[in-house]
């Protein structure tokens, strides 16, 4: 599994229930319980600090099971971070719901990767 995989799995997840105008806090919630169970998942398998791989760059992460977890989990970190800019940031954007904004947050990420 790749990156890019994992990356529009939790973006699919994200778009879907902002299309669907959940509560942003109820998104949250749902990435904050997915965070939650891999690093219960990888606490139970591993002997090993899960807060210190976070750290880690995942490409040096072995087994490969383990390092896709820390990716899934930066990525949910990610996402509820832009999430929480969002409802911070929405009065600037009065015209727009919280999907568009979303979805304008990840063309700025695709441009911002080109330079």
């Amino acid at each position: 599994m790749e990156k890019e995989t994992i990356r529009k799995l939790v973006l699919n997840n994200v778009l879907k229930h902002l299309k669907e105008n959940k509560d942003i806090n109820y998104i949250k919630t749902e990435l904050f319980n997915k965070i939650h169970k891999f690093i219960e998942i990888i606490s139970r398998n591993e002997d090993i600090d899960v807060y210190e791989l976070l750290t880690y760059d995942p490409d040096t992460i072995t087994p490969d099971v383990t390092k896709y977890r820390i990716m899934y989990i930066n990525e949910c970190n990610k996402r509820i971070n832009d999430l929480s800019w969002i409802v911070e940031n929405k009065k600037k954007f009065p015209k727009l719901d919280f999907y568009k904004i979303f979805k304008l947050l990840l063309l700025k990420e695709r441009l911002t990767l080109v330079q």
